[in-house]
């Protein structure tokens, strides 16, 4: 009985790590059970766009590192739309995350 019992907990902490690090890498929470079990879609939502927005920022980065490589003054064309994309698709992301707050509460509204 003592051997089932420690292999249904060894089990159930291999599970708990396992949702714990997939919930750390895809939404940037650590928790260590699906976080459907205490939070609404829209919270979610907001997660899953904020991780979007983040991710959004960190390529803008990299183009504007592909850009200004080798210190030409003049940003390569394939950038250029590259950046005007990203630049729609976060003002569109920003737009959504703005709503989201002000429907579940997270700000007051202005």
């Amino acid at each position: 009985m003592g051997k089932l019992l420690l292999v249904v907990v060894l089990v159930a902490g291999v599970i708990a790590a396992c949702f714990a690090g997939y919930n750390h890498m895809t939404f940037g929470v650590t928790q260590p059970f699906p976080l459907e079990w205490n939070h609404t879609e829209d919270e979610l939502a907001l997660v899953t766009l904020e991780h979007r927005q983040s991710e959004i920022q960190q390529e803008l980065a990299s183009v504007n590192r592909q850009a200004g490589a080798g210190g030409m003054s003049a940003p390569i064309d394939a950038t250029v739309g590259q950046m005007e994309a990203l630049k729609a698709e976060a003002v569109q992301v920003d737009a959504k995350i703005a709503a989201l707050k002000e429907k579940i509460g997270a700000v007051k509204p202005s």
